[in-house]
């Protein structure tokens, strides 16, 4: 019966002159457009097309209709159909427009912050390159530039979940030291007062018109990368006015059944007695406030975020502004446990767990950014830029720690316990102002021109440890605890400043034929860096030595007369141990690097077919520092200076107007850390930590070759290989200290050998009307050899024989780099309904966390998958409400030693069975929800 009824409807649905009407709107580059609005206007129906720029209109119950199709930067097109003749899909295709100014034409660059944009300057580029547009980013669970790159292939992040202002890039498994980091092109400086490493934490996303990664050089970059670069472009003054608002509501689920711990910050003296009264005075207790080292607690502690932005071309669009602000208070926190294992304890290699530390962290991030940027179109060949970066990002860490001794004690016994509370408030600030031109001299010579001033920031001041330990009365058959002597509470004040001036000069000259077209490029770059840091500490005992929580208590030992009681920080009695304060740390100190460049380039394109860039860059370095407060036996002072040769040549061969094939080479250098030179001397628990003035820097080989298909203006397939070879890498190994007058072991940077690295990546993005996704791998294998300490006994069948140390040599992989590195996203992106959706997986293979001086005994990072949600519904093109969800599955970070653990040790909390890997750490920092708002004028 159901057979006959559906034979009925379908002969009724053929006698109908109703009929469904499909079609695909295009650019005149054969791309598809999307988002353009589509109307029936007799019949007063309306869409959009979707992802792969199609339409549909379901039913269609008349013979002739106008058609009408409108997208900004696209003359209007309009036409009348005959249903009865359109039996395929009608193709569409729309011409740009253009906008008459005066006495010249200028026609809008291409939308870098549209996903369609950023696969259009992906294919014409001259490098090997990723990028995520705004458009993406706004659609993603990301807030930060941090949190965006981690969704490219390619690349991971090292970074410590428990803080903020500390994630660095991982590219092609080259840790940070092998990449940097670019805003609008030009190098910007860190805030670290060690290396010369960025933190992506200290941007926000909704400053970025684009995020660029860069992974091949050309001869007009700098020469000192080897991973990649990263680039983040601001946004630029939109060809309408626009005024957007981005504002969001979030909580962190850490908190939800803890209340969240602080201490009051504004009461923080910003600088120390010796910073006050000079390096000749003695402080006392009462020079130092005791209000910002109180705790307190509040049961509800949401996050708060605001983005502005305003945007604007004047004087007939000559002169173009915008603006963007953004603000947030958040409250983020971590729960973790550490293990401390020792290699001492039994003589062998492997590991036995010494101390357990657990830790809550409690951060109160406020974070403030600032982008602006003026162009002004002087005539058709002239043109100036004006940009302006202010970033402030302050963290209040509260970390409360309780540490327990291992070793000598029972599972399950009341052990020896140290109790700490640290105060941590640092600053960090990033500023940058830019002046560069673009102007065209003639037909075919054109000049380029950058001047612009950096400075980066850190402060840290009255950075303290409260340390306790705890105490048994056996009197009153209770624990107390008394405060730590020998000097484990300290207070600090710690500044850093990085300061950069930079000029940048090209000049080019084209060479057309009728079938090619040459470019020959010169250019130059000189950047005065200098840094500067400061360090003061002072060290404090309790006076009198006994002092115990609570005002009831007293000492077991009867001779102790002399004794206090404290219930808060304030009650302490402190005699502080040094006084005049102590300044005599490597960390003082002054640095510079200073860089000299020029280049040469030629680039050929020819019939539109293939195209070939190759040249040589010179850099010319001067790098050297001053220490401040010298110890007897150091040099004070030392520079170097050095010309490096960088030749690199790329190649484009267009397989068809979608795809195309790449190769590329070039030569890169990475020049030592402004701290690893310097000869400081750190005392360590198993080891002397040196620097090494004698450090040279790497050099590198660096090959590439991806295929890349883009199927149309938002679908990409690019799949490459890569291969480099790495000269001198500087590790830090272990070296036997009587060659510098030491009899301990000693642990120092140091150039070693070489190290290969190569890999395979895969980026695929499809979409189909409304749905989405987006794919992509990498793997990565690299390889070191460094030298280990072996220890055992000197007898291994006797226990009570000397423990002796052998120096072997282990191969192991880059630190921080994982095998395997994956992201997939299903997107939903309904143009007519207004709801964009995404659910995205971030998997990161195990990798090493941290290098051990002990054969076997590095730390790893587990395996790592991460699931975020997002959902956006928009009204009426101008408003939008959007929720955000971040770690869905609550995973965890941890760290093991791929060491069996022993029948004692599996024993204690968190270890596994006996034989399974030592667990070292495991870090929660809950799921992040986030409630928000759009708004778009």
């Amino acid at each position: 019966m159901k057979q006959y009824i559906t034979f009925f409807l379908l002969i009724l649905s053929s006698l109908s002159w109703a009929k469904s009407f499909n079609g695909v709107i295009k650019d005149d580059q054969n791309f598809p457009l999307i988002g353009a609005h589509v109307k029936i206007t007799s019949l007063n129906l309306h869409t959009v097309s979707g992802m792969d720029g199609s339409f549909h209109f379901p039913e269609i119950d008349t013979q002739t209709i106008l058609l009408e199709v409108s997208f900004m930067g696209f003359k209007n097109w309009s036409q009348t159909i005959q249903m009865d003749q359109h039996t395929s899909p009608l193709v569409i295709k729309m011409e740009e427009n253009a906008t008459q100014l005066n006495s010249f034409n200028l026609i809008a660059n291409v939308n870098g912050g549209s996903m369609a944009g950023a696969r259009l300057k992906e294919k014409k580029s001259e490098q090997v390159i990723n990028i995520t547009s705004s458009e993406a980013i706004a659609l993603s669970p990301d807030n930060s530039v941090a949190e965006v790159i981690q969704r490219v292939s390619g690349v991971t992040l090292e970074s410590n979940p428990s803080g903020t202002g500390s994630s660095f890039t991982i590219i092609r498994g080259m840790p940070k030291r092998y990449n940097y980091t670019l805003v609008n092109g030009i190098k910007i400086p860190s805030s670290n007062n060690k290396n010369r490493f960025v933190s992506l934490d200290l941007f926000p996303s909704d400053l970025l018109e684009r995020l660029e990664v860069i992974k091949s050089l050309t001869p007009e970059m700098e020469g000192d990368a080897v991973g990649g670069v990263v680039n983040m472009v601001m946004k630029k003054a939109p060809e309408k006015p626009t005024f957007r608002v981005n504002a969001f509501v979030g909580y962190h689920s850490i908190y939800f059944n803890n209340n969240f711990h602080y201490f009051d910050a504004s009461k923080t003296d910003a600088t120390s007695p010796f910073q006050k009264y000079g390096p000749d005075y003695k402080a006392s207790a009462d020079d130092f406030t005791t209000e910002n080292r109180e705790t307190y607690t509040k049961e509800f502690a949401p996050d708060m975020y605001a983005s502005l932005s305003y945007g604007k071309r004047f004087l007939k669009k000559r002169f173009g502004l915008i603006v963007t602000g953004t603000a947030n208070q958040m409250h983020t926190g971590a729960r973790s446990v550490r293990f401390e294992p020792s290699t001492t304890r039994d003589g062998s290699s492997l590991p036995v767990l010494t101390n357990m530390t657990e830790r809550f962290y409690y951060n109160s991030v406020t974070q403030f950014g600032l982008n602006a940027l003026a162009d002004y179109y002087i005539n058709s060949n002239h043109q100036i830029q004006l940009s302006g970066l202010f970033l402030n990002l302050n963290n209040n860490q509260l970390r409360e720690q309780e540490k327990s001794r291992l070793w000598g004690v029972n599972p399950g016994d009341p052990t020896p316990k140290v109790i700490s509370q640290r105060f941590r408030q640092t600053t960090n600030l990033i500023n940058n102002y830019t002046l560069q031109g673009d102007h065209k001299i003639t037909k075919s010579q054109k000049i380029k021109w950058v001047v612009a001033y950096s400075k980066a920031q850190k402060k840290r001041p009255d950075h303290a440890d409260f340390v306790t330990v705890n105490n048994y009365s056996l009197v009153q058959d209770q624990e107390s605890i008394l405060i730590a002597e020998d000097g484990d509470n300290q207070r600090s004040w710690e500044y850093n400043t990085d300061k950069d001036i930079t000029g940048k000069l090209d000049y080019s000259f084209d060479l057309q034929t009728d079938q090619s077209n040459l470019t020959f490029k010169v250019g130059g770059l000189y950047r005065l860096k200098n840094r500067n840091s400061f360090i003061v500490t002072y060290r404090f005992n309790p006076d009198p030595a006994v002092q115990a929580y609570g005002y009831d208590w007293k000492p077991d030992d009867p001779n102790i007369t002399e004794y206090g009681t404290w219930e808060k920080y304030g009650d302490v009695q402190f005699r502080i141990r040094n006084p005049e304060g102590s300044t005599r740390n490597e960390l003082n100190n002054n640095a510079h690097q200073n860089i000299a460049a020029a280049y040469g380039q030629v680039k050929l394109n020819h019939a539109q077919l293939i195209e070939v860039i190759g040249g040589l860059r010179m850099e010319h370095t001067d790098q050297g520092y001053e220490l401040l407060a010298p110890r007897a036996d150091q040099v004070p002072s030392q520079s170097s200076t050095y010309i490096d040769y960088l030749p690199s040549i790329s190649l484009k061969y267009n397989l068809s107007d979608k795809s195309n094939v790449r190769f590329s080479y070039f030569y890169s250098i990475i020049r030592p850390g402004y701290f690893e030179i310097i000869p400081y001397m750190y005392r360590m628990e198993d080891y002397i930590e040196m620097g090494n003035p004698d450090l040279k820097k790497i050099r590198t080989h660096n090959v590439d070759l991806r295929y890349e298909n883009y199927f149309n203006p938002t679908d990409q397939l690019l799949v490459g290989i890569f291969y480099k070879q790495i000269n001198d890498p500087i590790e830090y190994v272990l070296t036997d200290g009587k060659d510098f007058g030491i009899n301990d072991i000693v642990r120092r940077p140091d150039n070693f050998g070489t190290a290969t690295n190569y890999g395979l990546e895969i980026n695929y993005i499809k979409y189909h009307k409304t749905l989405g996704v987006k794919f992509n791998y990498s793997y990565t294998n690299s390889s070191v050899t460094t030298q280990k300490s072996l220890r055992s006994r000197e007898n291994p069948d006797d226990d009570t024989s000397p423990i002796i140390t052998t120096s072997i040599d282990q191969t192991r992989p880059l630190q921080g780099q994982s095998a395997h590195i994956g992201n997939i996203s299903l997107l939903y992106k309904g143009l007519s309904d207004g709801i964009k959706a995404q659910i995205s997986g971030s998997f990161t293979g195990e990798r090493i966390r941290t290098v051990s001086n002990f054969y076997n005994n590095d730390e790893w990072e587990g395996n790592f998958f991460r699931l975020d949600f997002s959902i956006e519904k928009e009204f009426k093109k101008d408003f939008a409400v959007y929720l955000k969800a971040r770690n869905l599955l609550n995973s965890k970070y941890q760290t093991f030693i791929k060491q069996p653990v022993s029948q004692e040790n599996s024993e204690f909390p968190y270890q596994g069975n006996p034989g399974d890997d030592v667990l070292t750490g495991s870090e929660q920092v809950g799921l992040e929800f986030r409630l928000g708002v759009k708004l778009k004028l």
